[in-house]
């Protein structure tokens, strides 16, 4: 009887959290388009009754991109899993099915708005890819005021839009088109995600997506639960278990007074 060799089959071993992570390429584009959106809002933290207001400094910053990457892995294992696309849109923001794309398309929810500080005005969902600074804008025109739909031919007012994103105009068919980059699901889902995490407290006032209340770890986590829009009874517990992952350490899930130690810094109006 001939002598056979036997060749164990060897199995790869899963990436981790921080390899996938790290393939996707996007832990310095999520901070620009974070600071971006929270420039855009206004955004400051607050204590509950609107009191105590701070510019939101960079270890409450910290936990956002913390839960952002969160979202990511949860929805689509940064880019390699599951979900409708998910090299594409990691955030699933551009599924042409789901609320975000519908809101910034107008086809639904058309006349609310993610409500921005004063003295800036409401930007309707529908109006803001259209109202927003982006390099590629044709120079000439006048700047129109903060928190306006902007008049065709001139140049929207406010912060400029990092250059890697070009909001307007959007594909109708989101992520089911051959345009559509991780950019733009991470740009478009951070402020989906700003949206529905304030729409539990508005203390600061009617959906007040700008007030961060005092960004502790509960408040962002119960807040990145409504991103799913409540599609998953068990997102929260993926979400901690995404945080725990990634090494975001510390991450109290029931206390509401683990708040970063912020400098008492005035924000810009």
């Amino acid at each position: 009887m001939p002598t056979t060799t036997f060749t164990p089959t060897t199995t790869a071993t899963p990436k981790t959290e921080q390899e996938r992570w790290d393939d996707l390429g996007m832990e310095d584009k999520i901070g620009d388009y974070l600071d971006f959106w929270l420039e855009w809002l206004c955004a400051y933290t607050a204590n509950d009754d609107g009191t105590n207001r701070k510019a939101v400094c960079d270890e409450c910053k910290d936990r956002l991109k913390c839960i952002i990457r969160a979202i990511s892995y949860v929805e689509s294992v940064h880019g390699t899993g599951t979900g409708n696309h998910p090299a594409e849109d990691p955030m699933q923001s551009g599924n042409p099915d789901d609320e975000c794309w519908k809101h910034l398309l107008g086809t639904s929810g058309s006349g609310t708005a993610p409500v921005r500080a004063n003295p800036k005005k409401d930007v309707k969902w529908k109006d803001i890819p259209g109202s927003l600074d982006h390099p590629t804008t044709p120079a000439g025109g006048t700047t129109n005021t903060p928190g306006t739909t902007p008049t065709p031919g001139t140049t929207p007012a406010g912060p400029t839009v990092p250059n890697d994103v070009n909001p307007d105009p959007l594909p109708t068919d989101g992520h089911d088109n051959a345009t559509f980059t991780p950019e733009i699901s991470f740009f478009w889902g951070i402020i989906w995600m700003l949206y529905q995490m304030n729409q539990l407290n508005p203390d600061g006032g009617n959906k007040s997506t700008w007030n961060l209340r005092n960004c502790s770890w509960k408040h962002l986590i119960d807040g990145a639960e409504q991103y799913n829009g409540g599609g998953d009874p068990n997102y929260k517990t993926k979400i901690i278990a995404a945080l725990e992952a990634s090494g975001c350490k510390d991450v109290n899930t029931s206390a509401d007074d683990d708040t970063p130690a912020c400098p008492n810094t005035t924000p810009t109006p």
